[in-house]
């Protein structure tokens, strides 16, 4: 059980499951967050990787298991089980053979040309709820590796370059309704392939070590402790490790008893790409909270000591903003607030903070980020850009 999965089962054994909509909301948000967007090398796009995968499979598993009435389960189960033989054996073939190619050990591999805007991101949230309560596209993403078929204005997934290609514009709810579908389909197909065991063992042997030139595995391990001492201050030496990777990263974890803390570390020059932590308790996000504009600017002067530990002067930070959401009320609706560093090469380091828990609690680089401002919001809601001094 990954970070994800464990903080939706603490939210789900303290709290009543119902259908609420808001309710799952709740865990994709506290989903989002956790997983680390990385560039797709292969592609000649500026690619990010698609994460929201880890957030089908995590909320799909878990409100799946707990509901204990009629639920999503029987409505997705339902269109699953009508997925043919020789779409599932496509599917697999898609995934591991472009995963095989790439020497990952992961199948959550595929990219976006582009990332999701906030305000799509948060459509694509709401869609993934009505989905699980039986809202499905009417047709189906296009699958083709030919440019002439697949044009700028078609959403289409590239097999041989394992990527969702999107066009530059919103997206309509169809288009998020395919892509939502596309993953729950895909990873039905591989849950229930026979297969699945031997491809990871395979392309495991295969990764140990990528070239001579390449950062080794004991020492993006040492990277790694670094980086939790700078972000927790916390020594892992003698806690469980756990590593992956492939050839644009390695993922190392370490676990304690009702604690992990998980690292992205570049196999190239052992630099820090993304950071987070799993702690029995915790609480990430909480409704509806208020906070000082004060306090928000002494974290944030906290958060700017971490964030240069982290980055090694690797690269100099601009400028800071802490970004969060009001409410009509004067309150942040999801207790959370996000600093955001603006770096002189053009990327942007993000680090969040929760406000139940007084504390930064995971950071990630976003590749070619800097300068973005999203003033996309709901309604009776708005977007502050905080400048931190």
């Amino acid at each position: 059980m990954n970070a994800v999965d464990k903080k939706i089962k603490k939210i789900l054994k303290n709290k009543k499951l119902t259908m609420d909509p808001d309710f799952s909301r709740r865990l994709i948000d506290l989903s989002k967050d956790l997983v680390k967007r990385q560039q797709n090398t292969q592609s000649q796009a500026n690619q990010k990787s698609f994460c929201m995968k880890y957030v089908l499979a995590a909320i799909a598993i878990v409100i799946i298991a707990a509901y204990p009435v009629k639920a999503a389960t029987d409505y997705v189960s339902a269109r699953l089980a009508e997925v043919s033989e020789e779409e599932k054996n496509k599917f697999r073939t898609m995934i591991y053979e472009n995963n095989k190619q790439e020497h990952s050990l992961d199948k959550e591999a595929i990219c976006y040309s582009r990332d999701l805007s906030e305000s799509e991101q948060e459509l694509y949230d709401d869609l993934l709820v009505q989905y699980d309560q039986g809202v499905f596209p009417k047709g189906a993403l296009l699958i083709s590796d030919d440019v002439h078929e697949a044009n700028d204005e078609t959403v289409s997934y590239a097999p041989k370059d394992n990527c969702i290609y999107l066009p530059d514009r919103s997206l309509t709810d169809e288009e998020l309704l395919e892509i939502i579908d596309f993953y729950n389909k895909t990873d039905y197909s591989l849950r229930t392939s026979d297969t699945t065991v031997k491809y990871k063992t395979d392309m495991e042997n295969e990764k140990r070590h990528i070239s001579a030139n390449d950062l080794s595995a004991d020492n993006a391990v040492v990277s790694a402790a670094f980086y939790v001492q700078a972000m927790y201050g916390v020594a892992v030496e003698n806690m469980e490790k756990e590593i992956s990777g492939n050839d644009r990263d390695y993922q190392i974890t370490f676990k304690a008893d009702k604690l992990s803390y998980s690292v992205c570390v570049q196999v190239d020059d052992a630099s820090f790409g993304s950071i987070s932590m799993d702690q029995e308790g915790f609480v990430c996000y909480y409704d509806n909270l208020e906070i000082e504009e004060a306090q928000i600017q002494k974290k944030g002067k906290e958060a700017k000591a971490i964030a240069l530990k982290l980055l090694r002067e690797k690269s100099t930070i601009t400028d800071v903003y802490a970004q969060y959401k009001l409410n009509a009320q004067g309150q942040v609706p999801h207790g959370s607030v996000v600093y955001l560093f603006n770096l002189e090469n053009g990327d942007r380091l993000r680090m969040s903070y929760s406000i139940a828990e007084d504390a930064l609690w995971g950071a990630a680089l976003e590749e070619g980020g800097a300068g973005h401002f999203d003033q996309n919001v709901k309604k009776d809601e708005k977007r502050i850009y905080l400048q931190i001094d």
